[in-house]
């Protein structure tokens, strides 16, 4: 079996000028590039870091200005990019942010070391921490850059409460009638009743 011979780098530039915009299937290869196969030409264009971008239809202004607004804060690993920008991969955003709109991706953060906050992020605590409180899965997926308790500490500066533990009459109705027929059929007080809760409590926090 012949061995495939290397890309040429004229092969290659055409790769880089082409690949982006038209993929592996574009039928200009067979023109442009006859030996090489569909997948020869994905597979050089992968090693080559190619990838790609908007090949059927070009970004939208209102595409352009979410990706203005929120690339160079949250870079291609965004996990809503799905939600503001459907029908876009992660690269295919990062492409277009990196090479057509000139934009600079985020500096690595250190988890816990970031000591600002943006409109989006406030959006976000103030819609999900009533919800979910300081849960640990939810941040991180949402906002990765910031720990637990600073995020709750945020959320009280921006009056976000976690409606989980505001008790309502109905839950403190339950609570007393239970805590009421509980001492009924012991011999324990309700004072010590709610002592012995608030131990079973700290030993689960």
């Amino acid at each position: 079996m012949e061995t495939p011979k290397r890309f040429t780098k004229e092969e290659e530039s055409l790769l880089k000028e082409f690949y982006p915009v038209n993929g592996s299937v574009w039928v200009g290869w067979k023109t442009l590039l006859p030996s090489r196969s569909d997948s020869s030409i994905r597979s050089r264009a992968h090693k080559m870091g190619l990838v790609v971008t908007s090949a059927q239809a070009k970004f939208t202004s209102d595409e352009d200005r979410l990706i203005m607004r929120w690339y160079p804060v949250y870079g291609k690993n965004f996990s809503k990019w799905s939600t503001l920008i459907p029908g876009r991969t992660k690269d295919e955003i990062a492409y277009y942010a990196e090479h057509n709109l000139a934009l600079d991706p985020p500096a690595i953060k250190k988890r816990g070391r970031s000591s600002t906050w943006n409109e989006l992020e406030d959006t976000l605590i103030k819609t999900y921490y009533p919800v979910y409180g300081g849960d640990k899965e939810i941040w991180d997926e949402y906002l990765p850059n910031h720990t637990v308790d600073e995020i709750r500490k945020r959320a009280q500066r921006l009056s976000a409460q976690n409606k989980s533990r505001i008790w309502s009459d109905e839950e403190i109705a339950l609570l007393n009638d239970f805590l009421t027929k509980f001492t009924e059929i012991s011999d324990k007080s309700l004072k010590q009743v709610a002592s012995r809760i608030s131990t079973i409590a700290k030993n689960n926090e």
